[in-house]
């Protein structure tokens, strides 16, 4: 129950902060939905269901490749709410107009986002005295 709640949860915050992400960026920023029919959602959930069957079903071999996916998926969007941050703080919000604009606050946003994931890992460290 805690796979399937962890992973739709991952999935709704991706889907709400993507486009927040895209507005926030970029200056002709296109206005439409994350999902917008519904025969879009199963491309969300067949890969869903399969990384919940995959882990389930106890392989050693999915572990290490699943474990990747989810760190960088938290790493990336993580980078997504920092780097809007950043937009925020040094008011470019809506003025990337190509990669390369766009690149230097998202290299800001990585940058926060590895900051705050060392500052964690510090204070839990400290917390739980891991030796």
């Amino acid at each position: 129950m805690g796979l399937a709640t962890g992973l739709l949860n991952g999935l709704a915050l991706s889907l709400i902060v993507y486009p927040v992400f895209n507005y926030a960026l970029w200056s002709c920023a296109e206005h439409r939905r994350s999902i917008e029919h519904w025969w879009e959602r199963p491309a969300f959930f067949v890969p869903m269901g399969l990384i919940m069957w995959g882990l389930e079903s106890g392989s050693g071999f999915l572990l290490y490749p699943f474990t990747l996916i989810s760190t960088t998926g938290v790493l990336v969007l993580l980078t997504m709410v920092s780097t809007m941050i950043v937009v925020i703080v040094f008011r470019r919000d809506a003025a990337a107009v190509s990669w390369r604009q766009a690149a230097v606050l998202m290299i800001g946003g990585l940058g926060v986002s590895v900051v705050e994931l060392a500052a964690m890992t510090v204070l839990r460290a400290s917390l739980t005295e891991i030796p």
